[in-house]
């Protein structure tokens, strides 16, 4: 394959990736709409609540399974970086929820070693559980209450996914441009600085 060739299959592949996860929140907030009631919208601090737990258990999810050499600038930026894999196994591997073995990363949660990491799962399960007693006690009919549930199940579950794919993939786009990364960066903070004298 061309130089261009290969060019123009890294940008319609960054493309799709970053597609992607606008796609699936889409089509999952729609879904969600249509099928609950809208009476069920009207009590937003469940959804809130599941959304805190969700970011929370994607936050965990990164640095208990990853660990801090994934985010330093050194890793980004090697040749013989972790990030650097093609666009399946990203999928599949870092930028999946589903490929972090939670029950190892609780264990060194809960370890005590990162206060941090405690505190985090402390709150996440607490916004977990808040949601559940919630949906349950907000609602009295029970087709209500089950359609609140399944918005906040539902709802925890795509900010952790969002939150994983998101974060990995501008990880792995960074390590991809490299050269070209920094320069934009430069360029921001630039413009950042001129807006602001």
């Amino acid at each position: 394959m061309t130089t261009f060739g290969s060019t123009v299959l890294e940008v319609a592949s960054a493309a799709g990736l970053l597609a992607l996860p606008i796609l699936v929140y889409r089509a999952v907030t729609n879904l969600l709409h249509h099928a609950a009631s809208p009476e069920v919208y009207q009590v937003p601090i469940i959804t809130i609540l599941s959304r805190l737990a969700g970011i929370l258990w994607a936050g965990l999810a990164l640095t208990g399974g990853l660990g801090e050499r994934a985010f330093r600038l050194s890793e980004i930026f090697i040749p013989q970086s972790m990030w650097e894999i093609p666009v399946t196994e990203f999928l599949i591997s870092r930028g999946n929820l589903w490929s972090y073995p939670m029950g190892d990363i609780l264990a060194w949660a809960t370890t005590g070693d990162q206060p941090w990491a405690l505190a985090s799962v402390a709150v996440m399960v607490f916004a977990a559980v808040g949601a559940v007693v919630l949906c349950l006690r907000m609602f009295s009919r029970p087709h209500h209450r089950f359609q609140a549930l399944l918005i906040c199940s539902m709802t925890m579950v795509l900010f952790a996914w969002q939150s994983v794919y998101l974060v990995t993939l501008t990880l792995w786009l960074i390590h991809r441009a490299n050269f070209w990364s920094l320069a934009i960066i430069a360029l921001y903070i630039q413009y950042r600085r001129s807006r602001h004298p």
